[in-house]
């Protein structure tokens, strides 16, 4: 039996182009420098917690996780002094990247207009799409606007870009995140002599296990494992089983990396 292969071409092309882009780092450095990349790379990067912005600007960002069963927080605490949030407006958007944006405004002074409402959304989703830890794209995230009062709104376009950015950023580091890698789907069918070996080979990748199907002389090996595992994996499979393996990918879900590969790869 030929070594051959059955990959789900659009993700896996985006995640392994990146990761080509990527491979001089683990070589060299086994981690992922503090820089943003050219190309994107196959991670994104998610909060854990609650964080708000100082008032220096004028005005406040509050921002916590936005996940599927996640409850909006009603208040927010500062210096040990609770504040409840009065809600006048929501937007609800799903991004390109796969994650979404739960925009909440909180505004005690006069509604802010569409038109400035709309560039701070857009700033932020600009913002989104270079995470400070390795410049991937940011997901999930619930951001109010607080005291964003009628003098912000009178500044040029250009400076609430940037007071917006430079708050958000500042607000965003202090938001637990956490780097979360795409997960595959992997399929191995093999010579039964050689399966012990690949599971303890595939433990080692960081691969959860979900099962072994035996047959007449091959065994089918299914689990769920990160793709940064798989750099090189073609190669390696069919040396080690003499061109008699066969291997289908399928993307499955981004998921948090271990606290420890993290700070392995960030340093």
């Amino acid at each position: 039996m030929l070594m051959s292969e059955n990959i789900h071409r659009d993700y896996y092309k985006e995640h392994f182009n990146s990761l080509v882009h990527l491979n001089k780092y683990f070589d060299n450095e086994s981690k992922i420098p503090k820089v943003s990349f050219n190309q994107r790379t196959p991670f994104r990067e998610i909060i854990t917690q609650n964080a708000i912005s100082k008032a220096e600007k004028g005005f406040r960002i509050f921002i916590s996780p936005c996940m599927v069963d996640s409850k909006a927080p009603n208040h927010y605490i500062y210096d040990d002094k609770k504040t409840f949030l009065s809600i006048r407006k929501r937007i609800d958007l799903d991004l390109d990247w796969g994650g979404k944006i739960q925009y909440l405004d909180c505004n005690n002074d006069k509604e802010i207009s569409n038109e400035t409402q709309n560039h701070i959304i857009r700033t932020i989703v600009e913002s989104m799409e270079r995470g400070p830890i390795t410049g991937a794209y940011i997901q999930n995230i619930r951001l109010f606007l607080l005291n964003f009062s009628k003098k912000n709104e009178l500044q040029s376009s250009s400076k609430i870009k940037r007071l917006i950015k430079e708050t958000f950023f500042d607000t965003i580091k202090a938001a637990g995140l956490r780097i979360a890698e795409p997960i595959y789907r992997l399929e191995i069918t093999t010579p039964f002599s050689k399966a012990k070996e690949l599971a303890i080979i595939l433990r080692l990748k960081r691969a959860y296990l979900l099962g072994i199907k035996k047959s007449e002389s091959n065994v089918t090996i299914s689990a769920n494992i990160p793709i940064i595992e798989l750099k090189d994996f073609r190669s390696s499979l069919s040396q080690f089983t003499a061109n008699q393996a066969m291997f289908s990918l399928k993307f499955l879900k981004y998921q948090k990396i271990p606290k420890c590969v993290q700070d392995r790869f960030i340093g």
